[in-house]
């Protein structure tokens, strides 16, 4: 098993952790950035919190977001119907 590097301190790696934290905050918004950084766990734990969060807020999804259109036809499908 490999060691990590003698200047690979704690020090060093809150540092990296908080560092590449304040970038994801600088792109996304506060929640975001922590979801973002944790496990893969960890972030569906955070996505299904997120949409039991907007069904008890009696959010719908009848309708799609702003901005986001209908999927297209597949390419294969448009071929295969010509």
């Amino acid at each position: 098993m490999k060691t990590a590097p003698d200047w690979l301190t704690a020090d060093v790696l809150a540092r990296a952790w908080r560092v590449a934290y304040d970038f994801h905050l600088g792109a996304l918004c506060e929640e975001a950035a922590g979801a973002d950084l944790l496990l893969l766990a960890g972030r569906r734990r955070c996505a299904a919190e997120m949409v039991d969060h907007a069904l008890r807020d009696s959010m719908g999804f009848d309708k799609p977001a702003l901005g986001v259109a209908p999927r297209a036809r597949s390419p294969e499908k448009a071929l295969a119907e010509s």
